[in-house]
């Protein structure tokens, strides 16, 4: 067992917290980059946060397999402390004001390296995706989920 598997297995969740598995860090983190990436007042009227994206990514973790799980949490990792180690902050991503936090997004967004720029797609594909889970949402879009769309009970009868 790894030093990294040890440390993520440490991580427990918020006494008192309804989240099954995302320790306080890794809540910060995701409403950090949900602030920034989903905010109030844009074309959908519901932020990121009122769409429930930190509980849509917890069920996610507590659902998927252990490897999947370790590799969300090294991505939230990954994001928390780049701002130490690529710059120019002094302080970790949940930490960060609001512009600042931006500016962390838009330099992994557009960094040189492979890696950081994965990492970036990685973390907003999750957060689109647990975004466009809310019921909420898609209402505000007109967007009406058919979860059986070539009718596949009909076709068995």
């Amino acid at each position: 067992m790894s030093w990294t598997t040890i440390r993520f297995a440490r991580l427990r969740v918020r006494p008192g917290s309804s989240l099954k598995v995302m320790s306080p860090t890794e809540q910060s983190v995701i409403e950090a980059c949900a602030q920034v990436l989903l905010p109030p007042g844009g074309a959908i009227p519901q932020s990121g946060i009122d769409a429930g994206v930190v509980r849509y990514f917890d069920d996610m973790m507590a659902g998927a397999p252990a490897t999947t799980r370790l590799l969300l949490r090294a991505l939230i990792q990954l994001v928390e402390y780049s701002p130490l180690v690529y710059g120019p902050f002094k302080a970790r991503m949940s930490k960060l004001g609001p512009e600042n936090r931006a500016r962390v997004l838009r330099a992994l967004m557009t960094s040189r390296l492979y890696l950081l720029r994965t990492a970036f797609l990685g973390l907003r594909t999750v957060l689109t995706i647990a975004y466009f889970g809310s019921d909420e949402v898609n209402r505000s879009i007109g967007a009406t989920p058919d979860l059986n769309p070539f009718h596949l009970e009909e076709a068995a009868v």
